[in-house]
């Protein structure tokens, strides 16, 4: 089976006999009766009669399962633009905004959450945090700008890192930031040490 030919991603499901996942690896057994199918959010009587050849009677290699839909994973996003004592982050508060969410763009401008949304089929959502925070902070559309009190240049952006995280934290009076965010995006000045582009991690 060619699966660049009938699988698509957050709508196809595989049915396999004897079938084992161990370390994220699926193993099926040789000469396993394996069954493609598809996810689909209609009715029930809509998709039976997809799922049916002219005559009424099912065909075909990939059929058609009425599964529940799933509900899709909505996460919490606040971007950080940092102003160093001799760099600041290049983008600037709305161009960020655009980049990231797509706030002030068109609706066919690419984006982060965008591309979320598509490649996920709507199933996982980039929210950006708008809202007052414990220090009664408000947040704009997900991005904020904290200032930090060293050089970039030539700096561990590790060490650029902590000292914009502690910032934030101060800024909105979150000790532990993912009480309230899922993600925390640090857009770090240029001119840290290293040939990094980006990072992360998972808390």
């Amino acid at each position: 089976v060619n699966l660049d030919e009938v699988a698509v991603s957050g709508r196809t499901t595989l049915l396999v006999d004897g079938a084992n996942i161990a370390n994220g690896v699926l193993t099926a057994p040789a000469g396993s009766k394996r069954q493609f199918g598809q996810i689909d959010k209609r009715g029930p009587a809509e998709a039976k009669k997809r799922g049916q050849n002219k005559n009424g009677s099912s065909g075909g290699s990939i059929g058609v399962r009425n599964l529940a839909p799933l509900q899709p994973d909505s996460r919490t996003v606040l971007a950080v633009r940092i102003k160093a004592l001799d760099k600041t982050t290049t983008a600037s508060l709305d161009t960020l905004r655009g980049d990231i969410f797509g706030i002030g763009r068109n609706d066919t401008a690419v984006n982060l959450q965008e591309r979320f949304k598509s490649c996920s089929y709507g199933q996982t959502l980039m929210n950006p945090f708008s809202g007052q925070t414990n220090s009664s902070y408000v947040v704009n559309n997900g991005v904020v700008e904290v200032e930090i009190s060293i050089n970039v240049t030539g700096q561990v952006d590790n060490i650029v890192k902590n000292a914009a995280t502690a910032a934030l934290s101060k800024l909105l009076g979150i000790p532990d930031l993912s009480t309230t965010f899922d993600h925390v995006m640090l857009c770090l000045p240029p001119g840290t040490t290293g040939g990094w582009i980006a990072y992360g991690r998972y808390n």
